[in-house]
C-alpha cells in the first residue's frame, strides 16, 4: 500500500473555486484551481477528442487497473507519481485527485470555504454518517467543529484519552504482542493491520462513549458491531466507484445486492448505538469522562441545545469514523 496521501475534489467544487484555464508548452490544456498549481486532465477522449489515448477512464470503466494494482488507492498513487504536478483529473468520476501538499493546504486552510463536500459526497455517506461532522458543510459543520474543539481541548478529556490509550496498550496490546514473540509456528503470526484496527476501535469506543468492545482480547474475538461498521464504510465508499450514481440508487430502491447489505449493516450500527445510549442513561453520566457522558451532562444543564437536532446514533457513528482515518 502506498504512503502517498490522497485528496479528492469534485469537479463542481473546482468551478466554485474560481479556476482558470491555460495551456502548457506542449499545447495541452490545464486548469489552475489551486494556489499557482495546475492539474493535468485524464487522457479521456471525452475530455480531449483530439487525443487517441484515453487509458485512465478506460482503465476505470473496464476495471483493467486491477491486473496491476491490488486496490484503488494504489492505482491512484501510481497515476499521481506520473503526474508532473502531483494532481490528476479522473473525468469519468468527475473527480480531481491531488497529493501535492500546497494544494492540500490551499483547500483545507487558505480557501477552505471554496471546497465544501457538496451534495454528491453527502448523499454517498448519508445512510451511514447522517448529518454528523464528517458529512455536513457550512454552519452545521462549523458548529459541530466548535463543539468538538471545546471538548477535545479540555485538560480533563485529554487526561481521559491518555488513560484509555495507556490501559489498552498495557493490558492488551503488549500482552498480545508478547504472546507471539519467539513462536515459530503459524500461531505466532499476527496481522498488524488487523491488530491496530482493533486497537483503534477499542480506544475510540471507550473514549467516545464508554463502551469496551474488547476487540483486542487475546482471542481476537469477532465483534458484530466492528464488522458491521467496517462493512458499512466499505460499501458506502464503493458507491463512489460506480460510473453513475443511478446504479446504486436503483439497487437501494429495490433493496438488493450491496445496498441490501449496507442497509443491514447500518441497522446493526444504529441499534448498537441506541443501546449504548440507553444503558448509559440508566446508569447515569456522573463521574464519567467519555464524550457521550460529558455532552449529555451539558445537555441536562441546558447547554448545547442545538445538538438535539442531530440524532445521537449519528453522532456516535461519526465518532467511530475517526478510527478509520
Amino acid at each position: 500500500m502506498s504512503n502517498i496521501p490522497l485528496t479528492i475534489v469534485r469537479c463542481s467544487q473546482v468551478s466554485r473555486g474560481g479556476g482558470r484555464e491555460g495551456r502548457s508548452k506542449g499545447g495541452r490544456r490545464r486548469r489552475r484551481i489551486f494556489s499557482g498549481q495546475s492539474i493535468w486532465p485524464c487522457s479521456c477522449s471525452h475530455c480531449k477528442p483530439y487525443q487517441s489515448q484515453y487509458h485512465v477512464c478506460r482503465s476505470f470503466l473496464t476495471s483493467s487497473w486491477t491486473k496491476d494494482f491490488a486496490n484503488f488507492c494504489d492505482w491512484y498513487a501510481h497515476l499521481l507519481r506520473k503526474s508532473p504536478t502531483g494532481t490528476i483529473h479522473i473525468h469519468v468520476l468527475g473527480n480531481i485527485v491531488t497529493s501535492n501538499p500546497e494544494n492540500v493546504e490551499y483547500m483545507f486552510k487558505t480557501r477552505f470555504d471554496n471546497y465544501p463536500k457538496g451534495k454528491p459526497f453527502t448523499v454517498l455517506l448519508g445512510d451511514l454518517l447522517g448529518r454528523g461532522i464528517f458529512n455536513v458543510d457550512g454552519g452545521m459543520w462549523r458548529f459541530q467543529r466548535k463543539m468538538a474543539s471545546l471538548e477535545l481541548g479540555s485538560v480533563t478529556v485529554r487526561s481521559h484519552a491518555l488513560e484509555v490509550v495507556t490501559a489498552e496498550i498495557q493490558s492488551r496490546l503488549i500482552p498480545l504482542m508478547a504472546s507471539v514473540t519467539g513462536n515459530d509456528s503459524d500461531a505466532g503470526i499476527l496481522d498488524l493491520q488487523d491488530v491496530f484496527r482493533r486497537f483503534s476501535f477499542d480506544n475510540i469506543c471507550k473514549f467516545s462513549f464508554g463502551l469496551d468492545p474488547g476487540c483486542l482480547e487475546p482471542s481476537l474475538p469477532i465483534s458484530k458491531f466492528a464488522d458491521a461498521f467496517d462493512l458499512a464504510s466499505k460499501l458506502s465508499a464503493e458507491r463512489a466507484m460506480t460510473s453513475s450514481p443511478v446504479f446504486w440508487k436503483i439497487k437501494r430502491f429495490f433493496n438488493v445486492g450491496s445496498e441490501k447489505q449496507l442497509k443491514e449493516a447500518v441497522r446493526i450500527i444504529d441499534d448498537q448505538a441506541k443501546e449504548v445510549i440507553k444503558q448509559r442513561r440508566e446508569k447515569g453520566y456522573v463521574a464519567k469522562n467519555d464524550l457521550l457522558s460529558r455532552q449529555r451532562r451539558g445537555r441536562e444543564r441546558g447547554e448545547g441545545k442545538i445538538v438535539i437536532s442531530i440524532p445521537w446514533s449519528h453522532t456516535c457513528v461519526n465518532m467511530l469514523a475517526t478510527s478509520a482515518t
